[in-house]
């Protein structure tokens, strides 16, 4: 049981941008003259697949002259996927008035923080960045087939990989991408959301992520052909990366807007071995999705043909049944505006295959937000919320505000060490369909009061 109340504060104009050409110039607020107020700016810059952010600058950024600390400075970082807003404690200040060594990213996002005091102020700093320079992994992968691979990586302590690989091609629609690694040798685990080392998968949404390290084939899976593969791991913990090969499936797809109608590879005449197949419904924002199967046969062994049906669009999404045989569920309703339906068969064997139905129903938790304050509840509140639930509510809030989030009444969440069953996700926009996460353990959510 949560109840959550929001309100939007406004922001005084600042300084920093979101930076996405190949070169640019940016400067501190006043340069070259000295500015005597205090500013925290920041820089996010993102490179084209397959470079790297590369900036030498020129700047005069004082230090106190008895004890040596930054009156004013610079620090750099890589945006990592679990967090835009690391803790830059231990990150380098850098100040003084003699020109450091070129800024080189590890990969292609890079974000630069200026912070003055407005004591004694300096000049301030002029930065030149490109982003011609090869990162050392990742860049553009051609449709509907290939292969994906890593370079041999060497240990270095406090230093983080970042790869990324973006499908290039036509999408056709009612089709599945389809990711097979040999194996995935990458620091983490998935318990604690592979803070060490993940290889993850987006397209228009987040689709799923894997970690660790995984002898046999692993399978990443999405209906949108427009896609991205990850790597970010921590270089001073040994990995050997995630060899595979990726080709495309013409069964699955997305349904998105209307009642659909979806049916197995050749049905009814049989389905062909090794099929997989990735569907995604995608109902208007406080709406739910009732699927409806009116045939299903299968072979009788859930361990060679089988469908997952997920209460969500993610490969972490809550699981509502894993189906086989001849055994159709009864109709099945989505807590949220999202249902994932996902088939596979093994190499032999087959079996007339599915016909299913889908319709969408007012109204389900979760919505589209507009107004600049209000509440928002648990399903049920104040009585429990039931099992398999996901809700999502987007607050589209006014360019120059903040939104401040606070846990008025019962926090009741069913708890665990991981946060891995039951839990309330605050994520931010980064822009376009990126987004970061603010938090998620549930007593840093309730101390914090966001």
């Amino acid at each position: 049981m949560v109840t959550l109340m929001f309100t939007m504060t406004g922001l005084c104009a600042g300084c920093g941008d979101y930076l996405e050409g190949t070169s640019g110039v940016i400067t501190s607020p006043n340069y070259p003259n000295a500015l005597a107020a205090v500013r925290d700016c920041r820089w996010r810059f993102s490179a084209p697949p397959g470079r790297r952010v590369n900036s030498p600058s020129e700047f005069n950024l004082p230090r106190d002259e008895s004890t040596g600390i930054c009156l004013s400075y610079i620090q750099t970082f890589n945006e990592l996927y679990w967090s835009a807003h690391p803790s830059l404690d231990n990150v380098e200040k850098i100040c003084g008035n003699t020109l450091p060594a070129a800024l080189n990213s590890s990969n292609a996002n890079f974000n630069l923080d200026f912070h003055t005091h407005g004591l004694a102020p300096g000049q301030g700093f002029s930065l030149t960045y490109s982003t011609e320079e090869e990162s050392m992994c990742g860049g553009l992968l051609p449709l509907p087939s290939g292969s994906i691979s890593t370079p041999n990586f060497t240990l270095q302590n406090g230093t983080y990989v970042d790869c990324k690989w973006r499908m290039t091609g036509e999408d056709q629609g009612n089709q599945t991408l389809v990711f097979r690694f040999d194996y995935v040798d990458v620091p983490g685990h998935m318990a604690n959301y592979c803070r060490e080392g993940v290889v993850y998968l987006v397209g228009r949404l987040f689709m799923g992520r894997t970690c660790g390290n995984r002898s046999t084939e692993v399978l990443l899976t999405t209906p949108f052909l427009s896609s991205f593969v990850r790597l970010i791991a921590n270089l001073g913990l040994p990995m050997r990366g995630l060899p595979g090969t990726y080709n495309v499936s013409n069964c699955g797809g997305v349904h998105e807007g209307s009642d659909a109608q979806i049916m197995s590879p050749g049905y009814p005449i049989g389905y062909p071995p090794n099929s997989i197949c990735h569907w995604l419904f995608i109902a208007p924002l406080g709406e739910t999705i009732t699927l409806t199967v009116e045939d299903f046969r299968l072979e009788e062994n859930c361990d060679k043909d089988s469908v997952l049906v997920r209460n969500g669009y993610w490969t972490g999404a809550p699981l509502i049944g894993k189906f086989c045989g001849t055994h159709a569920p009864a109709p099945i309703t989505s807590s949220g505006r999202y249902l994932t339906v996902f088939f596979r068969t093994d190499a032999t064997g087959s079996a007339p295959g599915f016909k299913m139905t889908t319709r969408e129903v007012q109204r389900g938790c979760g919505g589209l937000i507009h107004t600049t304050s209000g509440n928002l509840s648990s399903p049920s509140y104040p009585t429990s919320y039931g099992n398999n639930v996901e809700c999502r509510w987007v607050i589209d809030y006014v360019p120059g505000y903040l939104v401040k989030l606070e846990f008025t009444g019962r926090f009741d969440i069913e708890m665990d060490s991981t946060c891995s069953k039951d839990y309330v996700l605050i994520e931010e926009s980064s822009g376009g369909d990126r987004w970061t996460e603010v938090a998620k353990n549930v007593d840093k959510l309730i101390q914090n009061r966001l």
